[in-house]
């Protein structure tokens, strides 16, 4: 070994100094802030530009910005916390009781407890800790789902510069879903305030999205339009799958439990 850093590995020579409190305490600092300057640069990008962290995946600049796949776990993990609370996704049981005014799937809870002789709550329980189990799971199905359509849609590019570009518009979606919270929070389902927030949002997904593709693929906007809509549908059908199929399976194994 020569100089400071193993040849091999990468680390570098560990020296007496490097074990104090000080030392520790200015790594530390360093840390938090260099983190934190790309949590924002990050964000910000990501909600200003549209397209644009994507682009630089691919370029090679990487190092300033949040990893995709670390970005979108966060995401994906606070707008499932703040599903909790207020009815923004559908992997909350607790949520979609209560917004069955018809009382069918309550009813349907009922049944199946008694066909199990247990408390209907204990079912709930069940159905919705198997559904926090693969939630994860299904959100990076959704991501795989609009990286394929991508594929067959813009050809000539890697597949994984296909998964950065979905990984940051879920990413966006969700995040963009947090700040949309007030106005989920005041909704009714199925009231006409509830649908105009879903054509709003619709139209501010959309419009992000035909933006980025025609920053990322370097299309018309023709194209871009076009090859948008089709990408935007297909994925919400995707979504909607994945959440029917989370839904059914953790019923199956609440039954079979």
């Amino acid at each position: 070994m020569q100089g400071k850093y193993c040849h091999a590995c990468g680390e570098r020579k560990v020296h007496e100094h490097d074990l104090t409190l000080r030392h520790f305490f200015l790594h530390a600092v360093h840390e938090f802030t260099h983190l934190d300057s790309k949590v924002f640069a990050t964000v910000r990008y990501l909600f200003t530009r549209p397209g644009f962290l994507a682009e630089e995946f691919a370029a090679g600049r990487r190092s300033r910005y949040m990893k995709p796949l670390a970005l979108f776990l966060i995401a994906s993990a606070l707008f499932v916390l703040a599903g909790s609370f207020v009815l923004i996704s559908a992997f909350d049981v607790h949520q979609l009781n209560k917004a069955d005014k018809k009382g069918q799937l309550d009813a349907a809870w009922t049944k199946l407890a008694a066909k199990k002789h247990v408390p209907k709550e204990v079912i709930i329980d069940r159905v919705q800790d198997t559904i926090h189990k693969a939630t994860t799971a299904a959100q990076l199905a959704d991501v795989l789902a609009m990286a394929v359509m991508l594929a067959i849609l813009f050809r000539g590019r890697y597949f994984v510069e296909h998964l950065v570009f979905s990984l940051h518009f879920l990413s966006f979606t969700y995040l963009a879903s947090l700040l949309a919270l007030p106005l989920y929070a005041l909704r009714n389902p199925g009231s006409w305030q509830a649908i105009v927030l879903t054509v709003v949002v619709t139209a501010v997904y959309l419009t992000y999205l035909v933006i980025a593709l025609r920053r990322f693929y370097r299309q018309s906007v023709t194209a871009s339009v076009v090859k948008g809509i089709i990408a935007y549908a297909l994925t919400q059908a995707a979504i909607i799958f994945t959440v029917i199929v989370a839904f059914v399976l953790a019923v199956i194994r609440a039954a079979k439990s």
